[in-house]
């Protein structure tokens, strides 16, 4: 009776035995899982991060290279700048001899277009209404036949006489009101049109009474006139603009005191350069021979401001 229970026991603990053993190798086959998932999410993570870094240098090396590019640009725009008011500045007194300064009297006069008559809707007449829309369908031969066909369609031609006269009363009441709204339009228009010829007139007129007093030599007309010459010159915005006149009539003198450019009109740099080492715009700093340069500029300024206030040939002066 031993033996077998003896026997019953050995299987027993081999059973317990393989268990421990499966538990055993199936936490490793896990532990063994997760060392590689980690290893793969290390390599990937570190793969990711060399991506990122190389991404990082390029966008950082390409917005270098913009910012150069925009900060050469920037450069480029000074000194295109920097050569059209040089150009501009040395072009002042040969422009000047190029432009007629005698004021055109003709120029001062207002040139205003009339008012062009523009009725509209009320230009188009109201039609009559057609009275064949307002009878009644014709019967066929069967239906007068018919009882009480005859009696029904005369009421009905009544009926629709009755309609057509009312719309015909309506009609001419609504163009009797076009015709009258078109007159008081064109009234109104008429008068638009006299009234700016006759501001027109009295401009125009204006202005050939002081044609008449400036040719002969009339003081405010003169100076009205060359107040007009100077304010409609052209000179660099920050040009001064003021001015003072005086007309001497016994010597046919005319005095102008004029407020100069100042001598620091004309640019002090030859040219701008982008030092990228630096990240710095700077110039040279400009030789005698351009600071000489730089006076004639000037004196062509003061010639081309007093040249503007006297034309050559304007009348009333000797």
């Amino acid at each position: 009776m031993q033996r077998p229970i003896e026997g019953v026991a050995m299987g027993r603990n081999r059973g317990f035995t393989r268990t421990l053993i499966e538990i055993q190798r199936e936490a490793e086959r896990q532990a063994r899982a997760r060392a590689a998932a980690e290893t793969r999410a290390a390599r990937e993570a570190e793969q990711a991060r060399r991506r990122y870094e190389r991404t990082r240098v390029v966008v950082e090396k390409e917005r270098k290279q913009l910012y150069r590019i925009a900060r050469a640009a920037e450069v480029t725009l000074k000194n295109q700048e920097l050569e059209d008011r040089v150009a501009r500045l040395q072009l002042l007194l040969a422009d000047t001899l190029e432009v007629d300064d005698v004021l055109d009297f003709e120029v001062l006069k207002e040139a205003v277009p009339l008012p062009i008559f523009n009725p509209g809707q009320l230009a188009r007449p109201i039609p009559p209404p057609d009275p064949d829309l307002f009878k009644p369908q014709p019967l066929t031969r069967l239906q007068w036949k018919l009882p009480g066909r005859r009696a029904k369609y005369e009421s009905e031609w009544e009926e629709g006489r009755q309609r057509y006269e009312r719309a015909l009363e309506s009609q001419q009441r609504q163009e009797a009101e076009r015709i009258s709204r078109l007159r008081a339009e064109e009234a109104a228009h008429d008068r638009a049109v006299a009234d700016t010829q006759a501001r027109l007139d009295l401009q125009h007129a204006e202005v050939e009474a002081f044609r008449a007093a400036f040719i002969a030599g009339d003081r405010a007309a003169i100076l009205e006139y060359f107040h007009l010459v100077l304010v409609r010159s052209s000179y660099p915005d920050d040009f001064p603009q003021e001015f003072k006149l005086a007309y001497i009539p016994n010597n046919h003198e005319l005095v102008v005191e004029y407020e100069l450019p100042s001598y620091d009109v004309v640019p002090t740099v030859r040219s701008y350069t982008y030092v990228q080492s630096t990240d710095s715009g700077g110039y040279p700093t400009p030789p005698r021979i351009d600071r000489l340069q730089r006076l004639r500029q000037h004196g062509q300024c003061c010639h081309r401001q007093a040249g503007a206030a006297v034309p050559g040939d304007s009348p009333g002066l000797s």
